[in-house]
């Protein structure tokens, strides 16, 4: 019986980007399969989000191969929704659907139903300038989620929230990740740009290190997931390979 082919998202080969005469990273070679959630971590200035800004095709590699397969969506830490429209107006064109006033249309109901699975129904009317950060970037996940993009760009779409914030959306963003693995027609691949070794751990399947200088990939993990403690042991992994692998967490470290 043959093996089932593996298609692939994302298949980077000796991939080099440089500017300036100066290199970031080099011979960076890295497959992700399609529907896959892989994580990138590495200290700042190691080329985690110039990678990102190359799947999304934003950047071209000055040397090697990148092929991505799907149409990408990129999360990042500056808002990306329509200013000038509102919530409702923002997620309908995520979702393809129609902007218009009068009658209700199916197109509307679909969006009305996907505004109240994020919670978002009594701010539909509001626009962005209006809310929180917070709702901002729930407003922003869910235009992501809502839409037909099969490749998700995070890069660290987290990092401005407060802790409760952070842990809401992130729980949101799980299960409704969950929810499309159990859609025959919803193949999704996630590749998350983090600083954050937890975050890194419990949203992905996959932990990617980047390290030195230029960067190179020093790593590729598959976390451990059947508990807890098999999670723990993955972060621990992770921490190793970053050289702080006496740092369980950093709120530890002022701690005796």
């Amino acid at each position: 019986m043959e093996a089932e082919q593996v298609v692939l998202a994302v298949a980077a080969a000796k991939v080099s980007f440089a500017y300036d005469e100066k290199t970031i990273f080099r011979d960076f070679s890295l497959q992700i399969p399609e529907g896959s959630r892989v994580a990138i971590v590495g200290p700042s200035g190691c080329g985690k989000s110039t990678f990102l800004a190359m799947l999304g095709g934003h950047l071209a590699p000055t040397a090697g191969e990148l092929v991505v397969r799907g149409r990408p969506r990129t999360v990042h830490q500056r808002d990306g929704i329509f200013p000038w429209y509102t919530v409702r107006e923002n997620l309908a064109i995520a979702m393809g659907a129609e902007i218009h006033d009068g009658a209700r249309s199916r197109s509307d109901r679909l969006v009305e139903e996907k505004l109240m699975q994020w919670g978002l129904l009594d701010y539909s009317p509001l626009y962005p300038a209006a809310l929180s950060e917070g709702m901002r970037r729930e407003v922003e996940m869910a235009c992501a989620l809502s839409g037909r993009s099969s490749l998700l760009l995070l890069d660290e779409p987290f990092a401005v929230l407060d802790a409760l914030s952070r842990q809401e959306l992130q729980r949101e963003l799980i299960r409704t990740l969950d929810a499309d693995r159990k859609q025959a027609d919803v193949v999704r691949t996630v590749v998350l740009v983090t600083h954050d070794v937890f975050e890194a751990v419990a949203l992905c399947e996959r932990v990617i290190v980047m390290g030195g200088r230029p960067a190179r990939i020093v790593a590729d993990i598959a976390v451990r997931s059947s508990s807890v403690g098999d999670r723990m042991e993955s972060v621990q992994e992770v921490y190793r390979h970053l050289g702080l692998e006496n740092t369980p967490h950093p709120i530890f470290d002022h701690m005796a």
